[in-house]
């Protein structure tokens, strides 16, 4: 089929400002669809708080979710200890040093805690072995730096409590009303034999030539040893020469 002249030779004019218009709905229509798209994205990400709450708690209706403020406290100035922070060690504890010497497992010296019971040193010292007398010893009394602590055997008097104890003067001498003396001693007489075994601090010092660190040295023999089996042992306590012995010699018995 053919178009008359008159229509092929006549030519199509777009109308380009309604293709122009067109142009610009497609552009807002795109543009919209976009911002939307931003939009919703936008709102389904979740937005940090700093808010966390307690499981299993939900807030009441109406009650405002916002999270409380937090307070931190300031950061301590450089070269400042925190008492929190750095919490006394038993290290950094003050301490007594004893010397527990007798009836124990490990005899020696010792480092208990300050404010320690005698019966904390004994058990520092590794416990009392067989035969131990702990009635002899007054366990409740506390621990004096410096001491030494003697554990005597059974029938053995220990020698006294050092000065400083409950109930002894700082001096060191014997109470009022304690009579010097544990009862069956009595202080020898002078002149009078002495049992190297059953005497005690005050008695041994009533022999000639032998005072406080001396008497005190028999003790620890005697403590060490379990008691004395001969007279002739008495020379191996350290102070007592040949001279000291023959003085001595005489005045005890076992």
């Amino acid at each position: 089929m053919q178009l008359p002249g008159a229509l092929r030779s006549a030519r199509v004019s777009p109308p380009w400002r309604a293709v122009i218009g067109a142009a610009v709905v497609v552009v807002l229509a795109i543009s919209v669809m976009t911002w939307r798209i931003l939009s919703a994205s936008a709102l389904s990400e979740p937005v940090a708080t700093g808010y966390t709450p307690t499981p299993g708690r939900t807030p009441a209706a109406g009650a405002s979710q916002e999270p409380a403020a937090i307070v931190s406290s300031p950061a301590a100035a450089p070269g400042e200890a925190s008492a929190v922070s750095t919490p006394l060690t038993a290290q950094a504890r003050p301490h007594l040093v004893i010397h527990v010497i007798g009836k124990v497992a490990r005899p020696g010296v010792v480092n208990v805690p300050d404010g320690s019971r005698v019966q904390d040193v004994v058990t520092a010292a590794g416990g009392p072995v067989k035969g131990a007398d702990l009635t002899a010893v007054n366990l409740a009394r506390r621990a004096i730096d410096g001491e030494q602590l003697v554990i005597p055997q059974v029938g053995e008097v220990p020698p006294p409590a050092p000065p400083g104890a409950p109930g002894v003067p700082a001096s060191g001498a014997a109470p009022a009303g304690s009579g010097g003396a544990p009862a069956g001693t009595g202080g020898a007489t002078p002149g009078a034999v002495i049992d190297l075994n059953t005497a005690d601090q005050a008695t041994l010092e009533t022999l000639p030539g032998v005072g406080p660190v001396l008497a005190a040295r028999i003790l620890q023999w005697r403590a060490e040893h379990g008691r004395f089996s001969s007279v002739e042992e008495l020379a191996e306590v350290s102070g007592v020469g040949e001279k000291r012995y023959a003085e001595l010699a005489p005045r005890v018995r076992v």
